[in-house]
């Protein structure tokens, strides 16, 4: 019972933080793949014009896969690089490993592995999944960044040099490029709690936005310089694809914490561990079923009803 106790004040004190502050606005999993070659770092690749990196990525053999999915990834990696090969690869990979058939169709197209045109083999793959890479390492520089933040400065009140969205002030200017126009918060600010954690938004490091005037700046510069990929688009693009290049991605904003709109919790307890404790959408929806079938039974006897009586006249 003493346990019971503590849980239910655990979960209580929980829900209530969440329904008063919200919660870090992480991208999940699904941005970053749940394979063993992360999404980001097919992105970094991407933005630093290692084109043969890249396609390895993609087509390399991995750990914990389907054995199908591994026997044709090795029947790539074994091979020469020719047309034979890589047709032997596709005939090989399963049909729902679309990437990878995309990328080796491509690969095809441009002569082979051995002719070294990857950057025109990678745009074989699906425009929204070229797409993603890039953002993929975007989101993951933002999700290290918003940890920092929170360790840095808590989640109750804006730092100086965090960025909010000027719009919020009442006088911020229509973006032109679909960026928000966004400012820094002041020492002034920050040392009268005046503005709220909620406000604050962190980049998805583009050519159109701008980095926190704080210690938050320093993840995006070491992330990017780790994985090789230059954030300073004042300095020249690494190279000329635009599409895979900080240069040609105005990038976002994004705000550090989501409060929930109409939240509310309740602690049910139960005995009978086979017993529903609380009714899920189907259920809800079969009853909405029953009351509408009794309905229109009551509705047809009703008309049955008259009709009878209409023949007996």
């Amino acid at each position: 019972a003493a346990d019971a106790a503590a849980v239910r004040a655990r979960v209580d004190e929980a829900s209530r933080a969440l329904a008063a502050s919200g919660f870090v606005n992480y991208f999940g999993l699904q941005r970053f793949g749940t394979g063993a070659v992360a999404t980001h770092t097919v992105g970094a690749a991407l933005l630093k014009g290692d084109w043969a990196g890249a396609a390895d990525l993609i087509l390399r053999p991995r750990e914990g896969e389907h054995p199908e999915a591994t026997a044709a990834r090795r029947v790539y990696a074994d091979g020469d690089g020719s047309d034979a090969c890589l047709a032997a690869a596709i005939e090989a990979m399963p049909r729902w490993m679309l990437a990878e058939r995309s990328l080796l169709r491509g690969l095809q197209k441009c002569g082979g592995a051995r002719s070294n045109d990857f950057v025109g083999a990678l745009a074989a793959l699906p425009r929204t999944l070229r797409s993603m890479y890039v953002h993929a390492f975007q989101s993951y520089l933002w999700n290290a960044a918003a940890s920092r933040r929170a360790e840095l400065y808590g989640l109750e009140l804006a730092a100086e040099g965090d960025l909010v969205l000027a719009a919020e002030d009442g006088g911020g200017k229509p973006p032109l490029t679909g960026i928000p126009e966004v400012r820094l918060v002041t020492a002034e600010e920050a040392a009268a709690g005046s503005v709220p954690a909620s406000r604050v938004v962190l980049p998805l490091a583009g050519a159109a936005t701008r980095l926190p005037a704080n210690e938050v700046a320093q993840v995006y510069k070491a992330l990017a310089a780790e994985a090789g990929v230059e954030l300073d688009v004042s300095k020249p693009a690494p190279h000329a694809v635009r599409e895979y290049s900080v240069h040609g991605n105005p990038g976002a904003y994004r705000k550090l914490l989501v409060r929930p709109a109409d939240f509310s919790f309740e602690i049910v307890g139960y005995d009978d561990p086979k017993a529903d404790i609380t009714p899920t959408n189907f259920d809800t929806l079969g009853q909405s079923l029953d009351a509408g079938g009794e309905g229109a039974r009551t509705q047809e006897q009703g008309r049955q009803g008259r009709g009878a009586d209409a023949g007996a006249g």
